[in-house]
């Protein structure tokens, strides 16, 4: 019967770092989940800030067939000014990834450090996450 003595002590501190370990990692999973919906919304805006960019040379030295097109370097100034326009303190070193711009579509990836609970505790660095988002203008006249 000696034997037995104090595990019930050890059995309960088990269960108490098992409960905190687990409500770490769920305290962890729930800022990296808000931190990317706060990023989604900056990718959404730059995107379709970045659809807005109508190629005007084209408009106004050849006219508009039936499509209006996109001006490329117009559509990554919009998408960079969007993005530094950033000002949500969930976020921090908001970058302007890649612009993919098709004909009349726009692919904005942008991406931010975020800091980690868990592993916050074994190293000072952060990590990084990335969201993408689409926009499209209207293509008919």
């Amino acid at each position: 019967m000696r034997r037995d003595e104090g595990t019930v002590l050890i059995t309960a501190l088990g269960g108490v770092l098992l409960v905190l370990l687990v409500t770490l990692v769920l305290a962890d999973t729930s800022n990296l989940f808000m931190r990317r919906s706060a990023l989604l919304t900056v990718a959404d805006t730059a995107a379709l800030a970045a659809a807005n960019a109508v190629d005007l040379a084209a408009v106004y030295t050849g006219g508009v067939d039936d499509v209006l097109r996109l001006d490329p370097q117009a559509a990554r100034n919009l998408a960079q000014a969007a993005v530094d326009g950033v000002d949500d303190a969930r976020l921090t070193d908001v970058r302007l990834e890649a612009v993919d711009v098709n004909l009349t579509t726009v692919e904005v990836t942008v991406s931010a450090a975020v800091p980690a609970l868990i592993s916050g505790f074994v190293t000072d660095d952060s990590l990084r996450i990335r969201a993408s988002a689409a926009a499209a203008m209207p293509t008919r006249l």
